[in-house]
């Protein structure tokens, strides 16, 4: 496959669009009423009916209401958070509403470490984004790293250079050789 290449087979349906509210806190003013606030993020479907996206899309600003809605579908639906994970910043969530999952896939996961130089894609709704948002790039490096915020617990990373924005989030990286999740996009 060329570089510019999109394959048909990187699956679009599993991937999840969050919309996070909360209401931000005076703590100056505490009898006030709070201002309302507006976040978003992408995460992807797993089975056991579990999606899962990055911890700070769904729990850094104290969510009150998480709703996630489905490529190509229309609406939206409240997300119920079951874990989170500042130390890997992971969170997994689930959909109550039985028409959510109808028809929806799951990921199929890469068993391989990518290859150096293997061609990926980052898939997600970055800048606001109502549609989902492709963008292209290879693997230019893999190795253990720290991303626990100085708790010592090393985790297996994979740097791409393909460009990540706010809203990318949780969002896939597929292999465009295998189709398969290579992992979780967040920038750090």
């Amino acid at each position: 496959m060329m570089r510019g290449e999109v394959d048909e087979s990187i699956p679009f349906d599993p991937v999840i669009h969050f919309t996070v509210s909360s209401i931000s806190k005076n703590h100056l003013n505490p009898w006030a009423r709070g201002t309302i606030e507006t976040g978003t993020g992408t995460g992807f479907v797993i089975p056991g009916r579990r999606i899962i996206t990055n911890n700070h899309v769904v729990s850094g600003r104290d969510a009150t209401h998480i709703q996630v809605s489905r490529h190509g579908k229309p609406g939206s639906f409240s997300a119920k958070l079951l874990c989170t994970s500042p130390i890997v910043d992971l969170a997994v969530l689930t959909v109550e509403d039985a028409a959510f999952w109808e028809d929806l896939p799951c990921v199929d996961f890469q068993m391989d470490v990518p290859a150096l130089h293997e061609h990926v894609v980052a898939v997600g709704y970055p800048l606001g984004a109502e549609s989902v948002t492709v963008t292209e790039g290879i693997v230019s490096n893999v190795k253990m790293f720290d991303i626990s915020l100085g708790m010592g617990q090393e985790t297996l990373c994979v740097q791409i250079d393909a460009a990540v924005n706010p809203g990318n989030s949780g969002g896939p990286c597929f292999s465009m050789t295998t189709g398969g999740l290579v992992g979780g996009v967040f920038c750090g």
